[in-house]
């Protein structure tokens, strides 16, 4: 119940970022307890820091946790964070006034759940124009996985496999995670 469409769109999400789900996709509550049971069977108990936060209210260890919890996984952020750049910007216009080159690496959290699919096409080819060779980009979802735009093909490969290596590091059961790389 507590995955129900209804109930999470009021208390678990922002409703627009469901905006986009249609009648032809699973139930998003189906989805979300199968995706929840899995996490909690798929991981011994004593690797599941999910699990362990449930039942316990805090993790056992700290070596069960995914990597940006980490103690090293913090040495690393503040090792870099003169490196870290954030902005606040609209995205397309942002992308669209970037020089080419200016990055080469983007991360585009859950664009697929909060676009349209010509919205992501939109991106992806102003990522392909602007990002530094060979970039690197991953984006992450809940719910809607977007294909990629035909018009990359040769341009943006997808690492399926090494998506789910990283969903399995991750260890965050509702999100699908895709690397690429523009070649």
């Amino acid at each position: 119940m507590a995955f129900n469409r209804k109930v999470y769109a009021n208390r678990g999400m922002d409703s627009r970022s469901l905006q986009y789900r249609t009648s032809q996709d699973e139930p998003l509550g189906v989805q979300f307890y199968r995706q929840f049971r899995n996490a909690l069977t798929r991981t011994p108990a004593q690797e599941n820091y999910l699990m362990q936060l449930i039942l316990l209210g805090s993790t056992r260890s700290d070596e069960c946790v995914p990597a940006y919890l980490t103690a090293s996984g913090y040495e690393t952020v503040r090792r870099n964070r003169d490196r870290i750049e954030i902005r606040e910007a609209e995205l397309i216009q942002h992308l669209t006034e970037c020089p080419r080159g200016s990055f080469g690496k983007v991360h585009l959290s859950n664009l697929p759940d909060w676009m349209d699919q010509d919205q992501f096409d939109t991106v992806l080819r102003l990522v392909n124009e602007k990002i530094a060779r060979p970039g690197r980009a991953v984006w992450r979802y809940l719910h809607r996985d977007r294909p990629v735009p035909g018009s990359l093909d040769g341009s943006l490969v997808l690492d399926r496999e090494l998506g789910g290596e990283l969903e399995l590091a991750d260890r965050f059961p509702f999100y699908g995670i895709r690397p690429a790389i523009f070649t």
